[in-house]
């Protein structure tokens, strides 16, 4: 984690999702913009769409994912070599279940 911080940033101020198909074909005609700072949440019924929209994200789509959504990155589309090139990049995603069980007590834990 230290390496990553001494390196040189490249600091990202917006991202741009244009809309793409739903899943019956249907054109998504939205254009959703997420500043740096701002917290959003994802929300729906399961099905609707939303691990599809995290992993659209993740791959900064460009058209060529099953939703043809377009990821732009402070409105600008990234190149291949910048798309695909793994480095310093931190992505995580929460599981839809989460279940935890702890077997102690509260005073323990």
């Amino acid at each position: 984690m230290q390496n990553l911080e001494n390196k040189d940033e490249v600091k990202v101020h917006k991202l741009t999702i244009n809309g793409g198909k739903t899943k019956l074909g249907e054109a998504e005609n939205i254009q959703v913009e997420i500043f740096a700072g701002q917290v959003i949440s994802i929300v729906g019924p399961t099905g609707s769409g939303k691990s599809r929209l995290l992993a659209d994200i993740e791959c900064l789509a460009q058209e060529d994912t099953p939703t043809k959504r377009q990821i732009l990155i402070d409105g600008e589309i990234l190149d291949d070599e910048a798309r695909f090139n793994l480095e310093g990049k931190l992505v995580a995603q929460l599981s839809q279940n989460m279940n935890f069980i702890m077997d102690i007590t509260v005073e323990d834990f």
